[in-house]
């Protein structure tokens, strides 16, 4: 029996950390299909929307606006969306922690707050 294929979404409003995790996913070949990116909420949403992936990977911050609240919509467009928050910018979470940690208690999505790097970082976002 093989293993289903994760559809992916990314959002980060810097394309360069976009194709660069990308380009590590590319190591998951048969495991990780990268179906769309997006550098803004509005077109992160519109991607989720076309592409309905397994999994949503975002920043907590995309531009002026907040992939928590991207989250939110994800969530209330469909609820079978996984949302798990990627950033290095811990400045951002210690503003947003509290709100972020409630919404992951809450079952709306997940955090790494560590860089992926390599397979092993990655294996923590796809188990």
């Amino acid at each position: 029996m093989t293993k289903p294929v994760i559809r992916l979404v990314m959002a980060d409003d810097h394309e360069m950390v976009l194709h660069g995790v990308k380009a590590m996913l590319s190591h998951f070949t048969g495991d990780v299909e990268v179906v769309g990116m997006a550098t803004s909420l509005v077109d992160a949403l519109a991607v989720v929307t076309n592409e309905r992936p397994d999994v949503l990977l975002c920043d907590i911050r995309l531009g002026k606006d907040s992939g928590l609240d991207l989250c939110l919509q994800v969530k209330s467009l469909d609820p079978s969306i996984h949302v798990v928050f990627l950033t290095v910018e811990f400045r951002t979470v210690e503003l947003v922690l509290g709100g972020l940690r409630e919404r992951v208690e809450q079952g709306v999505g997940d955090f790494r707050g560590e860089p992926c790097v390599g397979r092993h970082g990655c294996n923590s976002l796809f188990p």
